[in-house]
């Protein structure tokens, strides 16, 4: 048998048992999952999970559902006090530019994976890449520059 990467060994990220996630969850008593399948390791992870899940009326059914893993992220909504206003970005977004967007510019707040940050650390950093915004201390704890 042939190692499948990001399973039994490292993808090119590093990860592997990206196929575990989502297994031995037993906080609610409803939904019990059955297998988790990862279909594609790309840039980001796709998961296929088979679960049982018990409708109100007590039946039991089985469904399915894709998820979309790109990691934890952090965002954060500045606000500037001398104008009154949250600061926001303009991006372009392919998902929606392909959907019919006029131009795909998206009005947004300031988001980024986590990477090996901590949440303020990233934090800061989308700012002074989104915003070119930076903080002296804290971002919960001042004024944006």
């Amino acid at each position: 048998m042939t190692a499948r990467p990001g399973v039994d060994v490292p993808d090119h990220r590093g990860r592997t048992h990206l196929d575990r996630a989502g297994r031995g969850l037993d906080r609610n008593p409803d939904v019990r999952v059955r297998d988790v399948e990862l279909t594609s390791q790309g840039w980001h992870v796709l998961r296929r999970t088979t679960f049982d899940y018990r409708r109100r009326d007590g039946r039991w059914e089985t469904q399915q559902r894709e998820t979309y893993d790109r990691g934890d992220g952090a965002v954060v909504l500045p606000y500037d006090t001398e104008r009154g206003r949250v600061l926001l970005t303009r991006q372009f977004r392919y998902p929606a530019y392909v959907n019919d967007h006029p131009d795909g510019m998206l009005v947004e707040a300031a988001v980024g994976l986590l990477d090996a940050d901590d949440p303020p650390a990233a934090v800061r950093r989308e700012c002074a890449e989104e915003l070119g915004v930076t903080w002296a201390r804290s971002p919960t704890s001042s004024t944006p520059t």
